[in-house]
């Protein structure tokens, strides 16, 4: 994937909101442990990375408008 695919599902993310003035707030997962010393295994939360190819622990994509552009 290139970036200009991500910015593009993002666009299209926000054209479909019927009230410009909405936001569109996604939190990445953090990681889980089972206890204190043992973790599971990590996978970041599918829409995030489809949006932003962020794959890491954590994050929060957030799409709004601002000046009449998406932000």
């Amino acid at each position: 994937m290139i970036a200009s695919d991500f910015i593009d599902r993002r666009l299209r993310l926000f054209n479909l909101l019927k009230n410009k003035q909405a936001s569109v707030i996604i939190y990445g997962r953090n990681v889980l442990k089972r206890s204190p010393s043992v973790r599971y295994q990590f996978n970041q939360f599918s829409d995030l990375v489809y949006l932003t190819g962020y794959t890491r622990p954590g994050g929060i994509l957030t799409i709004h408008e601002q000046d009449g552009k998406p932000f």
